[in-house]
């Protein structure tokens, strides 16, 4: 057996349950790498050859590592995603700092009506080409086939499982959060005309769903990808607004995944402790939930860890300004309480300013715990 399909048979464990030799790790990050190599952020985008032995160099330097989420990284297209305007270094930033999300709230009060006249595809085309700055033209040449160059080198190199090869899938309320607004769609909107946004919502759900069971079906599916919420979450929304307007979406993407044998990596941003339990409607035994230090993670385990693998959660600020005892007593922590369906991982993503030595601990701790079993 190859240590890839060791670090996969035990990722897969753990997503079903059963117990492990070693609690898996798996990575999570990008301008990270940038930083452990030793090139600035700009470099890190525009060279795709650049980012991929950056990445390989960190992932080496983390150590006993399983696996890892992405393998090549570039912003531009989530300009769609958030229908917003990035900012990137070499061109709107200097040339060693982070991208950055800048909301210039694209979405105007007549799109209520202009989306469903036009349709989903021409009208964010619209958005993104007029209001926004299509600024897809700085991606790469060849970005497409980078990633493949990238996923196999992870493999055959260092042995890492990437979990998350596809895109992410996030309920339309992120969208339209992005480009609407915080304070316009959840101080007026969902106050004052409910059933125009719903309208909308169904609208960008139905063109997700089709979206991504074409993709699904294709010689391109993915081994896995996020199902990602950041905004419409239960902290952020009462209950009866998140299953309207998030979860019943939210929900469809993740059986999407399941019906066609793709892994769902539920990205869970924030705090989700007030929705622990809508967990549970999930297919068993076939989901991922990665949590970012926000959600209160033994309790996940509790409410939801009989039917779905657990992954989280050394979080960004331990990473960026606590020493390596603390991170590593903590992942020890993690290891000991949460038990059989765990992966130990970052909270979210490793973040930029995070110290390598701090990183070490999450694959030492699981060597470690696993050396005393």
């Amino acid at each position: 057996m190859s240590l890839y399909e060791e670090r996969y048979n035990r990722i897969m464990a753990a997503v079903a349950l059963e117990p492990v030799d070693k609690v898996p790790v798996v990575i999570g990050g990008s301008a990270i790498y940038a930083q452990i190599a030793g090139i600035t952020t700009q470099k890190f985008l525009d060279d795709p050859e650049a980012q991929i032995e950056a990445g390989l160099k960190a992932h080496k330097l983390f150590g006993n590592v399983d696996g890892t989420q992405g393998v090549l990284f570039n912003p531009c297209g989530m300009q769609f995603g958030w229908l917003s305007q990035i900012k990137m270094p070499g061109y709107e930033l200097r040339e060693n700092e982070l991208w950055q999300v800048f909301e210039i709230n694209a979405i105007k009060d007549e799109d209520y009506e202009l989306l469903p006249e036009m349709g989903f595809g021409p009208w964010i085309n619209m958005v993104v080409d007029e209001r926004i700055g299509n600024i897809m033209g700085r991606l790469p040449a060849g970005f497409a086939e980078y990633r493949e160059i990238a996923d196999q080198r992870y493999k055959d190199e260092l042995g890492i499982v990437n979990i998350k090869d596809g895109s992410s899938m996030s309920g339309p309320i992120e969208m339209w959060c992005g480009g609407r607004g915080m304070a316009k769609l959840f101080g007026e909107d969902l106050l004052d005309i409910p059933e125009k946004v719903e309208r909308v919502l169904k609208i960008i759900h139905r063109a997700t769903m089709v979206r991504y069971e074409a993709l699904f079906k294709s010689e391109e599916r993915p081994f896995g990808l996020w199902v990602a919420a950041w905004r419409g979450i239960p902290s952020i929304m009462n209950r009866e607004m998140f299953i309207r307007y998030q979860w019943q979406y939210f929900r469809e993407y993740v059986q999407l995944c399941v019906d066609y044998g793709v892994l769902p990596v539920l990205h869970l941003d924030g705090c989700w402790d007030q929705g622990l339990d809508l967990l549970r409607e999930l297919p068993a035994r076939k989901c991922i939930a990665a949590l970012d230090g926000k959600t209160n993670i033994l309790e996940a385990k509790r409410i939801a860890g009989d039917r779905m693998c657990i992954m989280g959660d050394l979080q960004a600020e331990k990473v960026a300004f606590s020493t390596p005892g603390n991170c590593y007593d903590y992942c020890m922590m993690l290891i000991k309480e949460m038990g059989d369906g765990f992966i130990l991982a970052p909270g979210c993503d490793l973040p930029f300013n995070g110290k390598l030595e701090n990183a070490q601990m999450m694959a030492k701790a699981a060597d470690d715990f696993a050396k005393k079993r």
